[in-house]
């Protein structure tokens, strides 16, 4: 039977199954005699799918937003239709397909959307950002098209992995990203995703190519003495040298173990001398969350290396550490996240350079900068600090949704947990 106006459908794609065993959600148009399909960015199992009403059954993950979002698609293309028809304009199958502009972030359902949602509301800085782009990209090579939150199930997401051929550390990274998005979804009831099957498989099969390790209390204990009566520090103001290394790094354990990318960014309007403490007061960079540190003025301390550098911070734009500025100015302030991002990989390269020497000179593990806040973490972790008491010296998250501590630990505390250093 010929019709006299295009017909317009909502199908089960059932010959396509994706990667995750369900099958695409289609939009099918045909008028005479010919015939367009275009995704809807969403799919569903066989079973949840009801031809006749042209929807997902009741029982389907997020099938409500689902059945909206693919009616209000339908909708759309019907009204162009409508619109051609009541201007009495030709049309095909062809155009009115084409006119329909699916944007799969109006669903809230799109991992793009989502990550943005989490980088505003932390604040977070073009690098961090950075990787929640690279990944959101990476899945949509893999998709070849756009795709939805619920659509990465841990079947899919094994397979994603398992389509990579790069560094664990990247995968990993991938999938931190990925977790991130998901327990926002969970969190803020945008929908319901279960990761734990690839979340084990990750944990069996993928493993970092550096792993951070605290160094023991022995192994501290000879750094400090290396640091304080063994080494030259003639040239500490030469950021690639030694001495400004281990500076570094003894400064970031002394400080509640600060990671290195916040100190280097410290300024003197961060710091405040009371007469008996140094106070430090910024913010990490990764989260935002507000940083306090108090340093008892003393001697083979974090205080000690802070007046190696303060005279002359007036010299680096009122930077401590000459890296990211330097005394005579030939190194162009690179303020904007994105050169801080690019100096930090420089700074990283230096630094395990000159850390392997130290410990082979000392026959100690090969640590890293960011071994000092690691370190710093396990001992007060020994000591007995509250936890509590340790996230809020650290600026760190307590739990794995990115639920942060909001009970700060006094400057007196504070002041013993850096003496306890």
């Amino acid at each position: 039977m010929k019709t006299t106006s295009a017909v317009i459908k909502l199908q089960l794609w059932k010959s396509k199954t994706l990667s995750g065993g369900t099958n695409p959600i289609v939009i099918v148009v045909r008028w005479n005699g010919e015939q367009k399909t275009k995704s809807t960015g969403y799919s569903t199992t066989k079973r949840y799918w009801d031809d006749k009403n042209e929807s997902v059954k009741k029982g389907y993950p997020n099938f409500a937003a689902i059945n909206a979002n693919i009616l209000d698609l339908k909708n759309k293309v019907m009204a162009k239709k409508l619109e051609y028809e009541k201007n009495n304009e030709p049309y095909s199958a062809s155009m009115l397909i084409e006119s329909l502009s699916l944007n799969v972030n109006a669903s809230g359902l799109d991992f793009l959307s989502i990550s943005n949602k989490i980088i505003t509301e932390n604040k977070l800085t073009h690098s961090s950002a950075q990787n929640y782009y690279t990944t959101y990209n990476a899945l949509k090579e893999y998709f070849n098209r756009d795709f939805l939150i619920t659509e990465l199930d841990s079947d899919t997401l094994i397979s994603f992995a398992k389509s990579l051929d790069l560094k664990h550390s990247t995968i990993k990274s991938y999938f931190a990203r990925i977790k991130a998005v998901l327990n926002y979804a969970n969190a803020h009831k945008i929908a319901t995703i279960n990761i734990d099957k690839a979340n084990e498989w990750l944990t069996k099969h993928i493993k970092p190519a550096y792993k951070h390790r605290a160094l023991s209390e022995d192994d501290i204990i000879r750094l400090k003495v290396y640091y304080w009566d063994e080494m030259d520090k003639s040239d500490i103001m030469n950021r690639r040298s030694k001495a400004f290394i281990m500076s570094l790094f003894m400064f970031c354990y002394y400080c509640n173990g600060i990671a290195p990318i916040d100190a280097i960014q410290l300024k003197t309007d961060n710091v405040m001398f009371d007469g008996i403490n140094y106070i430090i007061t910024t913010r990490r960079n990764k989260t935002a969350m507000p940083i306090r540190i108090v340093l008892k003025k003393s001697v083979y301390n974090g205080s000690q290396i802070l007046e190696m550098f303060l005279p002359t911070a007036h010299l680096r734009n009122g930077y401590i550490f000459p890296f990211l500025c330097n005394n005579e100015h030939t190194l162009v302030p690179n303020d904007t996240p994105k050169q801080i991002h690019y100096t930090m990989s420089s700074l990283y390269r230096y630094a395990r350079m000159r850390l392997d020497e130290v410990s082979k000179e000392l026959d100690i593990p090969k640590f890293s900068l960011y071994t000092a806040r690691h370190t710093a973490a396990s001992i007060m972790l020994k000591n007995k600090v509250p936890i509590g008491q340790i996230a809020s010296a650290m600026a760190r998250s307590v739990s794995r949704i990115e639920v942060y501590l909001d009970t700060l630990a006094t400057d007196q505390a504070l002041s013993d947990i850096s003496t306890m250093l």
